[in-house]
């Protein structure tokens, strides 16, 4: 879905290409990882795959502020489903960045 990657260009994420592996390993890396630093010092990384599938890494703990994961694929999430779904996961870094306050 392309307005998904105008959303996440427009809040402010930078793309980084699919990298291609050696020969002769098992896979190619398919995804677009997505990269944003907060003022604070708070870095995120995204993984957006083929498939319709954006989330941060599935080592990220379940109540980490950085955890995030939506699947655009299915029908009922939208581009305001996405949207909106994002602008959480923003405010919830952002406020967690704000405290560090470094």
């Amino acid at each position: 879905m392309l307005e998904v990657y105008y959303l996440l260009i427009k809040d402010g994420w930078t793309p980084y290409p699919p990298e291609p592996r050696a020969p002769g390993t098992k896979a190619t890396k398919r995804y677009v990882r997505w990269v944003r630093q907060w003022p604070h010092g708070t870095d995120v990384t995204l993984y957006q795959e083929p498939a319709g599938y954006l989330a941060a890494s599935g080592k990220i703990r379940a109540d980490d502020p950085r955890r995030f994961s939506v699947d655009y694929a299915v029908p009922e999430h939208d581009i305001d489903y996405v949207t909106t779904e994002l602008a959480a996961f923003t405010a919830r870094v952002t406020e967690t960045d704000q405290a560090t306050g470094r």
